[in-house]
């Protein structure tokens, strides 16, 4: 008998959480007010991320108005700032789950001041630091490597509809135990 190695991590037994790629480092985007484009470089967010993890919200479409969630973890990797998000339980996150499930929200974008910026050598704004006010989803974003990569959902035996089966004999006279 072959044996394969797992690792439990922990169960999220109230799902609605979203992975994403909120920002990706060294992608030029030419939806700016630069017409260069602009950079975001490794890091940029750290220092801002060190501080305000727990006060990052996640919008649709920037409105700032109606948070549909809430950064749980955020993290600085070699190609760009991820982000985990719980998304509310409300009529809003709701919406917002069934959004994401069918394709009409894969792009992420997030809303930041700069703290310091230089040009780049092909005139380029490079975000160098960047203080991270919020995050959003979006149906088409600025920075291609900005999108949803994964959204779990806690399955809910009680309101999915039951199917029907037919366990009778596929061969007639055979009984299946």
């Amino acid at each position: 008998m072959h044996q394969l190695p797992m690792e439990f991590r922990g169960v999220d037994p109230e799902g609605r959480t979203l992975i994403g790629c909120c920002v990706p480092y060294d992608e030029v985007s030419f939806l700016t007010p630069n017409p260069r484009g602009e950079r975001v470089l490794r890091g940029a967010f750290t220092k801002s991320t060190a501080q305000r993890a727990d006060k990052i919200f996640l919008f649709r479409g920037h409105d700032h108005a109606h948070p549909v969630g809430r950064a749980v973890a955020l993290s600085d990797e070699a190609d760009g700032l991820y982000g985990t998000f719980q998304i509310r339980k409300s009529t809003l996150g709701d919406e917002t789950l069934r959004d994401l499930e069918e394709g009409y929200l894969p792009a992420m974008s997030v809303g930041f001041r700069p703290v310091q910026v230089r040009r780049g050598r092909d005139g380029e704004t490079e975000v160098v630091e960047g203080q991270l006010k919020e995050v959003s989803l979006l149906s088409i974003g600025a920075y291609e490597g900005a999108k949803v990569l994964a959204l779990r959902e806690a399955y809910d035996v009680m309101h999915t509809p039951t199917v029907d089966l037919d366990l009778s004999p596929v061969v007639p006279g055979w009984a299946y135990r």
